[in-house]
């Protein structure tokens, strides 16, 4: 059913040729709806005949320039092939990461990649391999993600990522991509990252602490969530709190976690990071009313900026939808 539908969208396109042609012609003058047809068209005919994303392989191996217009062209046809829905193309991909002539082809082809949602093993395999080897901090970085995005889509078939990105991690001479590999775990999201993530959230530089708590969102262990609220409530790095609730909007809180962030929260002496934590609070409590209804109204009585109360006032409303 998927295929005919496929071919159905292509058809209301442009002919694929037609497409690769204005590809040609595109600029960094092209109109942005124009840029968008020749996209669809790409990606349409793609899903409905993979054989075409050959083409688009050939076409972005033999592109040399990086200016403003071929990198727009260059960003049409990685977007097709993301889009593909194929896994064969997944593995395309990351080949491509290995085949493309500098950084900029190879960090836009693990992009692709990790915004793939058909990944499969031997993507996943591809990036690990190419973090490890690659000596350019960038394309490793970049991999790293890619690979554990793909473990949180396909995370019963790769068993032994946990153990490779925590053998990365504890590498000597890893140091420059640490924060990386961190955020990796983060994407990937498996429990057994959580000792290395508590780890880090004691450790002295607060970038790597911000990647640690951050990194926490996913994990289903039952210590996680006490642990973000306990950085709320107790690092001192701005940079670190802001990432602590971040990774509270991924969560399923009690009314007392919630309390607890509230309370801490109306005390921030940054408007900024109170505004961040209202945010997160009132977007929690419009999914669930239910565990915020004290949180919100004490957040609101003890917030320290006059405009905060407001947006809270306001916000946890259904029908109101400004920010501050």
């Amino acid at each position: 059913m998927e295929a005919s539908d496929n071919q159905i969208q292509a058809n209301q396109e442009m002919p694929f040729d037609e497409a690769m042609q204005k590809l040609s012609e595109m600029s960094d003058k092209t109109d942005s709806a124009q840029v968008y047809r020749i996209f669809s068209a790409l990606k349409s005919h793609v899903r409905a005949t993979p054989a075409y994303a050959d083409r688009l392989v050939k076409r972005i191996l033999s592109s040399k320039d990086r200016d403003p217009s071929t990198r727009r062209q260059m960003s049409a046809m990685f977007g097709a092939l993301a889009q593909s829905k194929n896994p064969a193309i997944a593995d395309t991909l990351s080949q491509l990461a290995s085949d493309c002539p500098d950084n900029y082809c190879k960090v836009q082809a693990i992009v692709g990649l990790n915004d793939h949602v058909k990944p499969t093993e031997a993507s996943a395999a591809k990036m690990i391999d190419l973090a490890a080897t690659t000596p350019d901090q960038e394309v490793a970085a970049t991999a790293l993600l890619a690979a554990g995005s793909i473990g949180h889509k396909i995370d019963a078939q790769l068993p032994e990522l946990p153990k490779t990105l925590i053998k990365i991690y504890e590498e000597p001479g890893k140091e420059g991509i640490r924060t990386s590999v961190l955020a990796a775990m983060g994407n990937h999201g498996n429990g057994e990252y959580l000792p290395v993530l508590e780890a880090g959230l004691k450790d002295k530089e607060a970038a790597t602490r911000a990647a640690s708590v951050y990194s926490l969102r996913n994990l289903p262990n039952p210590t996680v969530n006490e642990s973000i609220v306990n950085v709320i409530e107790k690092d001192e790095s701005k940079s670190v709190v802001r990432e602590a609730l971040k990774a509270v909007a991924y969560r399923t809180m009690t009314a007392d976690e919630y309390m607890k962030i509230a309370v801490k929260s109306a005390s921030f002496d940054n408007q900024e990071l109170q505004e961040d934590a209202a945010r997160v609070m009132v977007d929690a409590y419009k999914a669930n009313p239910g565990p915020l209804e004290a949180a919100i109204r004490t957040f609101h009585d003890k917030a320290s900026f006059p405009n905060v109360k407001v947006y809270i006032e306001t916000q946890s409303k259904p029908s109101e939808a400004s920010a501050p």
